[in-house]
């Protein structure tokens, strides 16, 4: 049978058929428990939203080569990257060059990997999302607490995540952006989802944080240091 083409895909379906595939049926109630509180708080504010935007995330859980997926290209960057990575390193004329609005370093230049260039030429299309200014990049992020060098871990004079080395661990803290506390069964949507029904339903209105703050959405075309 030939592969068929869905038209019509609602966000409910979604919702459902990705909570069910990654963490079963009772998770995929939950969601849409909480969906329905929004709506209900929504509701009790005097205003609904007359317009539609959906928030998708997507973790990819397997590894990724981040210093190949963007290289710096001007010569003595590339050469220096050349040299460390040796074999893995990818040639100049391989790598999609893109033209970021600013740069973490003047004068630094930047190229993709080639399966990130132009989709339909043998890459994803990322390339063009970028140009487009629908993609950015975002450097230097992770599950820290706050800045830390070599020498802070060394001498122990700043806050880490607990089990900073499990990988398994820091991938939990990723998921529930509360680096500073053991595993919770509490993700980012469920927060964000309890901000909203706090801040309509509840008076006097409480503030709503995470520890640490959340990431910062990136500028398109930008290349933005954490």
């Amino acid at each position: 049978m030939a592969p068929q083409i869905l038209t019509s895909y609602s966000r409910r379906s979604f919702l459902r058929q990705a909570a069910r595939a990654s963490i079963g049926l009772t998770a995929a109630s939950a969601v849409m428990r909480d969906l329905r509180l929004i709506s209900t708080a929504s509701a009790q504010g005097g205003s609904m939203p007359t317009d539609y935007k959906a928030l998708v995330c997507i973790f990819l859980a397997g590894g990724n080569d981040s210093d190949n997926t963007i290289v710096a290209t001007n010569t003595a960057d590339h050469a220096n990257y050349l040299a460390i990575r040796q074999k893995l390193g990818i040639a100049l004329s391989n790598l999609h060059a893109i033209t970021p609005d600013n740069t973490p370093v003047p004068g630094r230049t930047y190229g993709l990997h080639p399966s990130l260039g132009v989709a339909g030429t043998g890459g994803s299309g990322i390339k063009a999302l970028f140009e487009e200014g629908k993609a950015a990049m975002i450097f230097n992020v992770g599950p820290l607490l706050a800045p830390t060098t070599k020498a802070d871990f060394l001498n122990g004079t700043v806050a880490l995540p607990p089990q900073l080395f499990s990988h398994s661990d820091q991938t939990i803290h990723w998921q529930t952006s509360i680096p500073d506390q053991p595993p919770t069964p509490s993700g980012e949507p469920d927060g964000m989802t309890r901000c909203r029904i706090w801040s309509i339903s509840i008076r006097p209105r409480p503030t709503c944080s995470a520890k640490p703050m959340p990431p910062r959405w990136a500028v398109p075309r930008a290349l933005v240091r954490s």
